[in-house]
């Protein structure tokens, strides 16, 4: 039987190999979702056990151009790759002391508002906007501001922006980003921190891009757009 399983990863490997895309790199990914639950399962610290699989779903994403079938068996190969690096990932990262994931959650909340009302307004809002949003009181609206450390809730390619702790946010917005290029590559890296980049908000993304802010509002909806139809975004 475990054989089975290594020959059904191995086929669906040399099908993304032939032609890298969503469409194959999803059922891949799937299929190797136990060695990725795996190597989460095995690690405790203060990282958020969401933001722990979307790591290593994006080290298991960056590995697979290298495997040589002739050298190893593909979840050997990951387990030596993309599982060590998450080890050296979390040791890096368990002392710095983070902020609980309830309240990086809320502060994933408290930007997607923010952004969504600058959008709509044409300027940044206020506190007091932001709260009836949120329906907090301003005074925590600020507290929430003031926490917002990218150092402890974000890693160098992966932001839960969306307030949601589930697998299928964190593989859905890892699997766009890969699949995304040129300008709506970095206006998503922007928008959500990723690679390293600041988490920026739309006007800061247009200056930085010299692109208009209008065309930054077009491709920050053909992301929604495209994680709607995922069904990450409902109700976005």
């Amino acid at each position: 039987m475990a054989n089975q399983y290594k020959d059904k990863d191995l086929q669906l490997w040399k099908e993304w190999k032939a032609n890298p895309s969503n469409a194959t790199l999803k059922p891949l990914l799937t299929s190797l979702n136990p060695l990725i639950e795996s190597n989460v399962n095995k690690l405790h610290g203060n990282l958020p056990r969401s933001a722990l699989k979307a790591q290593m779903i994006k080290l298991t994403i960056n590995a697979l151009p290298n495997y040589d079938p002739e050298k190893a068996q593909l979840n050997t190969y990951l387990n030596n790759t993309a599982g060590n690096k998450l080890h050296r990932y979390v040791y890096t990262y368990q002392n710095m002391g983070s902020i609980p994931e309830p309240r990086a959650i809320q502060i994933g909340t408290f930007k997607r508002v923010k952004d969504n009302l600058e959008n709509d307004l044409g300027r940044p809002p206020t506190y007091e906007e932001i709260g009836d949003q949120m329906h907090l009181p301003v005074k925590q609206i600020k507290l929430l501001e003031k926490e917002i450390r990218q150092d402890l809730i974000q890693d160098e390619g992966y932001t839960n922006i969306f307030g949601a702790d589930t697998s299928e946010t964190d593989e859905n917005l890892v699997l766009l980003h890969a699949e995304l290029f040129g300008q709506d590559k970095e206006v998503m890296e922007y928008l959500y921190g990723m690679n390293g980049k600041p988490q920026l908000e739309g006007a800061a993304i247009a200056k930085k891009l010299n692109i208009s802010p209008s065309m930054v509002v077009q491709i920050k909806n053909r992301i929604a757009s495209r994680l709607a139809s995922s069904g990450v975004m409902r109700g976005y």
